[in-house]
């Protein structure tokens, strides 16, 4: 009996430590991770995901992100407007895998999430990609990513601002940096072994775009179509391209958010232009130049309300038709509104593209204005 006691007591003490070391149930929290946004949209810079550059040898957008605390209570109170700022996440040229640099991020349980992704990726120093002249901060109260400064391009050594086009001021090919954003909100808070996979984005524009295009609606062949180097008075001045002046190029914020882009009212600011490049090429009577690129001549232009606006933004250009000899024109935007709603009348807004056809005659210059989107492939064919 004895010795049976010995084997029950062993048997019972190896169960005991066998059920010590059974394996404890641990609460794993998923990393954050991020894929390709989705690009719908037709930048003048991009076309889809592999065109978003930072170097030479890889793709990189920047990530920004607040986290929403709970209080214990199961109310998500506290606001942690820092949880990311500025993150680059980058991939190769492929696009296949995105990837970010130092420790991971957790989702974190009971947590609310809003992130914001912008491209370019912004790196202060300016040796990773375009230096934008821009910085960016989490705005609480408009849960809102705020950008700061002016969008600042560098065109030779001369500085320009976030109004360009598809040429610089010697009529060389130059694109200007867009900058597209995107928005995901996770308003649910996370659960502890809740698998949400990757963050995505659905990028958009935050700039409108202007793009001209010429009809040679006269019975004349057009030779070229050109701005003076004085307008006003061209006799002994040079041809230049053409200016297109009075639109604004100064705000003081923008606010990108799940509801759009929102930027401050613009200053009215009558003296800032920029060029559309001559048409150097022979028009025939009825046929639309078609341009060197798929945008015609766009410019890239702060969303702006200029119905306000004292004097009307112009466009002043001269047209050579040969026996006909040369025809002066001007256009002020005002005499063409870009909405049927009244209040939207004279109003650029985000993500638009506003094609302004001239339909030129011998004596004068008719125009329509047709909004299109940023998401097509192809040149879009208006005629």
């Amino acid at each position: 009996m004895r010795k049976c006691i010995i084997i029950y007591s062993l048997l019972w003490a190896l169960t005991a430590m066998s059920c010590r070391k059974l394996p404890v149930h641990q609460e794993i929290q998923e990393s954050i991770e991020f894929v390709s946004p989705m690009v719908q949209t037709k930048s003048m810079l991009i076309t889809d995901k592999t065109q978003m550059k930072s170097g030479e040898n890889e793709l990189a957008y920047g990530v920004f992100a607040a986290r929403y605390l709970p209080d214990g209570q199961g109310n998500i109170t506290s606001h942690d407007a820092d949880f990311m700022t500025n993150l680059k996440v980058y991939s190769d040229l492929t696009g296949a895998e995105w990837h970010y640099d130092g420790d991971r991020y957790f989702w974190s349980p009971g947590a609310a999430y809003k992130f914001f992704a912008v491209y370019p990726y912004y790196n202060a120093s300016g040796d990773d990609t375009y230096d934008l002249g821009i910085s960016y901060s989490i705005n609480t109260s408009e849960h809102a990513l705020q950008v700061t400064g002016k969008h600042v391009v560098q065109s030779g050594t001369d500085e320009e601002l976030i109004i360009c086009t598809g040429t610089n001021a010697s009529g060389e090919n130059y694109l200007c940096p867009d900058i597209l954003y995107g928005v995901s909100k996770y308003s649910e808070p996370y659960q502890v072994g809740e698998v949400r996979g990757p963050v995505n984005f659905s990028m958009e524009h935050a700039f409108s775009a202007l793009s001209f295009r010429f009809r040679n609606a006269s019975e004349y062949t057009i030779s070229s179509i050109y701005a003076y180097t004085d307008v006003d008075n061209p006799s002994g001045s040079s041809k230049i391209n053409m200016q297109v002046t009075g639109f604004d190029n100064v705000a003081d914020h923008v606010f990108l958010s799940d509801v759009g882009a929102v930027w401050s009212e613009p200053y009215y600011m009558p003296d800032h232009s920029f060029l559309v490049p001559q048409v150097n090429t022979m028009i025939s009577s009825g046929a639309y130049y078609p341009g060197e690129n798929d945008f015609w001549y766009t410019a890239l232009i702060i969303p702006q309300d200029f119905a306000d606006y004292p004097v009307s933004p112009s466009f002043t250009f001269f047209v050579d038709m040969g026996t006909a000899g040369e025809k002066k024109y001007k256009i002020n935007f005002k005499d063409y509104p870009v909405h049927a709603e009244a209040d939207k009348a004279y109003k650029f807004l985000p993500g638009k593209r506003y094609v302004y056809n001239f339909n030129v005659t011998a004596s004068k210059v008719l125009c329509d204005v047709t909004i299109v989107p940023w998401i097509e492939d192809d040149p879009i064919q208006l005629n």
